[in-house]
């Protein structure tokens, strides 16, 4: 893996996001957040940014709490709610208990706040 991360810090520093992501899938996301636990934060944020959903929630999964919980505030809000919603029930559970009071609170308002924005079918096809 200490080539793998040379490889990776190399990806990061050149920006091939998609490069770093196919990486890091192949050692899974256990190994992969362990990975990038290490990197600057600056590079955390901005490859975590650049990562697909359903590979930003694998990873999610295996990061500490609070790590997870300040990488998601450098998203948009539907990246938030879809990183969230793609993480296994058990995984979200766990995460969103694990949350300070505070933090789960501002975590719930934005969650809240996305499912508001969001039109409902209702919405999306008013009655002539």
């Amino acid at each position: 893996m200490a080539e793998s991360l040379q490889q990776l810090r190399d990806l990061l520093t050149q920006a091939r996001w998609e490069a770093a992501a196919e990486l890091l899938r192949q050692h899974g996301p256990d190994k992969a957040a362990d990975a990038i636990l290490p990197l600057p934060f600056e590079q955390q944020r901005l490859l975590f940014c650049h990562l697909p959903t359903d590979f930003a929630a694998a990873l999610a999964e295996h990061f500490p709490y609070f790590h997870a919980y300040v990488l998601f505030h450098s998203l948009t809000t539907p990246e938030i709610t879809a990183i969230v919603g793609a993480m296994g029930s058990a995984e979200r559970f766990e995460f969103l208990d694990a949350l300070p009071e505070e933090s789960w609170q501002s975590l719930m308002k934005t969650l809240e706040e996305a499912r508001l924005a969001r039109p409902t079918a209702l919405c999306q096809n008013p009655p002539p």
